[in-house]
């Protein structure tokens, strides 16, 4: 935008991310959670924090984001109302604002209507897996509308926003993929009705993840791990798996992470 010369449009921008951004920070905040990390985005930014958001809080804290793009733009209307002079002066601000909130109100993965959906699911992993999907078509969408855009007047902010809606869909739901998973472990599953205790027996030059593939919310695993001799060398719990795939490569194998 600065090097178009569009120097409003981009400080509107700036302000309308940063705002939303802030907003769920706070909501975060105030429901107890700490942020290591923001990192802005063309369409919003992305929080880190070290705990796992409970699905009530992770609604409240989605909303609020887009919630403080409308009531910014509510404010603004009431302010031209009353001064209709400030309408040339805040006009880009309000349209962005607008723009930020409304786009990470659609369901792709990894914007906030994405994770409300998330949240409210009561089948996380698969609701997981069909947003990351329509991620991966709206940014395709949008790259469509890219380079349509340069037939007419090019919109560069359209092909970024793409590629890093892409880059979030596909790279982005890992991790929180265990963490719904983390929500189906012994401790949790156990509680709600009788669980058939499943054993699985994996080499030990198998990946963590086509270990990871093997829990199922409808049952809990115990994961048996033999040598080249089919002998055992370990025995891991889904809770211990899963704290294995936090702190290692997930394309490691059982036998490398292990020590053996």
């Amino acid at each position: 935008m600065v090097l178009e010369k569009k120097y409003v449009e981009f400080l509107a921008g700036l302000a309308s991310v940063l705002i939303h951004e802030l907003s769920h920070a706070k909501a975060a905040y105030e429901r107890g959670y700490v942020l290591n990390r923001i990192t802005l985005m063309p369409y919003g930014a992305v929080l880190k924090g070290g705990e796992k958001i409970d699905s009530a809080d992770q609604i409240f804290i989605a909303a609020a984001g887009p919630g403080a793009n409308a009531a910014l733009c509510l404010a603004l209307y009431a302010l031209w109302w009353r001064f209709p002079v400030t309408y040339a002066y805040t006009e880009a601000l309000f349209d962005t604002s607008l723009a930020i909130g409304l786009f990470n109100l659609l369901p792709l993965y990894p914007l906030d209507g994405a994770r409300i959906v998330l949240a409210i699911s009561k089948k996380p992993l698969r609701a997981l897996k069909a947003l990351r999907i329509t991620g991966v078509v709206g940014s395709l969408a949008m790259l469509a509308a890219f380079v349509a855009s340069a037939f007419f007047e090019i919109n560069y902010s359209v092909g970024i926003m793409a590629v890093t809606l892409y880059l979030g869909a596909v790279g982005g739901t890992e991790k929180e993929q265990y963490r719904h998973l983390y929500e189906c472990i012994s401790e949790t599953k156990i509680k709600n009705h009788p669980m058939e205790l499943k054993s699985v027996t994996v080499h030990w030059d198998l990946k963590l993840i086509s270990c990871f593939r093997r829990i199922k919310p409808d049952c809990i695993c115990e994961f048996i791990v033999v040598n080249d001799e089919m002998q055992t060398v370990k025995k891991l719990s889904e809770k211990e798996l899963l704290n294995l795939m936090a702190s290692a490569p997930h394309g490691a194998s059982v036998r490398e992470v292990l020590g053996f």
